[in-house]
């Protein structure tokens, strides 16, 4: 058997921490991967230059499928990374052939609305969305994600990744037993970061 190399015993230890629940490790774990999808989102779009999606655009596709296929993984079958580039290269597909000349692809028209009532049984993601389809879902999570991303600067650090973690699945209760933080500061952080998405998003409806 040829011996595994650094990335991918990295990987796998990091799989393992994930698989305990360690969200900082899940967040490092995602964060290598970013660099990968950035690279595979170029080279697709070389292919589809006039598509009117952007790199940035196709690398939160990845972010925001991250969790899944770290859940999906099987490491009987392949290493994580030849898995993870797969699925992600199918995830990214999918969108273009959604998104592909579609006015919604770079810019936001105002498809999201947040309710900043919420309880622990429920994740940020699923209050996002009114309607139960899968395939809206998506799209909601993916249009937040964009808003997030391209207003970075307006959110702390603690904000925009546990804004990134809920809209990945989490729930408040799963960041509290990680012990990222303790459960007020959790609701603290959580309620600072919703009420300036609120502001982001009213602004960006107003503006359309």
């Amino acid at each position: 058997m040829p011996q595994k190399s650094f990335n991918t015993v990295l990987d796998d230890y990091l799989l393992i921490l994930v698989a305990q629940g360690n969200h900082e490790a899940y967040e490092r774990l995602k964060k290598r991967y970013r660099c990968h999808a950035i690279r595979i989102c170029k080279d697709i779009l070389k292919q589809y230059e006039k598509s009117g999606v952007t790199t940035k655009d196709l690398v939160i596709v990845c972010d925001s499928d991250f969790r899944s296929i770290v859940e999906k993984y099987d490491a009987e079958l392949s290493s994580f990374f030849s898995f993870w580039k797969q699925s992600a290269c199918h995830y990214v597909m999918r969108y273009l052939e959604d998104n592909s000349y579609n006015a919604d692809a770079s810019s936001f028209k105002g498809s999201v609305s947040i309710d900043q009532e919420f309880d622990d049984n429920h994740s940020f993601a699923d209050l996002l969305c009114e309607i139960d389809d899968s395939k809206i879902k998506r799209k909601k999570i993916i249009d937040v994600k964009r808003i997030i991303a391209r207003n970075e600067s307006r959110f702390t650090q603690q904000e925009s990744a546990m804004l990134n973690l809920i809209l990945d699945g989490y729930s408040i209760p799963d960041l509290e037993h990680s012990g990222l933080m303790s459960r007020s500061s959790l609701y603290l952080t959580f309620n600072a970061a919703v009420e300036k998405l609120q502001k982001i998003i009213n602004y960006l409806r107003n503006k359309h």
